[in-house]
């Protein structure tokens, strides 16, 4: 399945520089010409409210707001510039607890570190498309044809 990507306009949220390069890189490999970064939630928020994104793909782990702790501002906050925006969030921890945390929060989809090109493709995909009704379940699969884990909240 093919999808264009010339248009979507897909925030990236990591403290880390090189984070958000690599992840700026495989976007601009499936055609994304629209990205913006943010190296802290507070600079996410600014963007958020200037300007409208289709997705926002966020770390788990950051300082001083972390990606759940973004997940629920934009969620529940009264000023939240986009309370349905799509969430991907990149986390290496897999833990039941931590994925129920992200779920609570509000993210519509985790992407597991380390990942491949493929795999974000598929999550910012899955993001922009399922329903936040639809993705209430959480589901540990195996991708057969990488055989890779995936953490999916369907």
């Amino acid at each position: 399945m093919s999808y264009n990507f010339n248009q979507l306009r897909i925030l990236v949220l990591d403290d880390n520089t090189y984070m958000c390069r690599i992840v700026q890189t495989i976007l601009a490999s499936f055609g994304a010409k629209r990205v913006s970064v943010a190296n802290d939630g507070d600079t996410a928020m600014e963007l958020l409210r200037r300007q409208d994104f289709d997705i926002a793909i966020i770390d788990h782990l950051m300082k001083p707001m972390d990606g759940l702790e973004f997940t629920r501002a934009i969620r529940t906050d009264n000023d939240s510039p986009n309370p349905n925006l799509p969430i991907l969030m990149m986390t290496a921890y897999t833990e039941r607890h931590r994925i129920e945390a992200a779920k609570i929060a509000g993210v519509n989809t985790l992407l597991v570190k380390p990942f491949t090109p493929a795999e974000l493709y598929r999550r910012v995909i899955y993001a922009i498309t399922t329903p936040p009704e639809h993705s209430s379940e959480i589901d540990m699969t195996r991708d057969e044809e990488s055989g890779e884990d995936s953490v999916v909240l369907l």
